[in-house]
């Protein structure tokens, strides 16, 4: 932690348009956060994912990962 800004290894972030952040990290561990304070509203750990590996189609999150699949973490 730096001084009010908290530090971490992200490798990835996506906006759904349902009031929320996805955000994913080097070592695989999948947030959702609430943009207006920050608050971690879930967590969850996915395989290792690639660089900017996130995207969103048609309500569904996918998920590149380093082993080369491509996974879809639902609505």
């Amino acid at each position: 932690k730096k001084g009010n800004q908290l530090v971490n290894d992200s490798n990835a972030m996506a906006e759904p348009g349902n009031g929320r952040i996805n955000g994913e990290t080097k070592d695989g561990c999948m947030n959702v956060f609430d943009p207006a304070d920050g608050r971690v509203l879930a967590e969850r750990q996915v395989p290792s994912p690639v660089w900017d590996g996130l995207a969103i189609a048609e309500g569904n999150l996918f998920l590149s990962t380093r082993s080369g699949e491509l996974l879809c973490l639902g609505q």
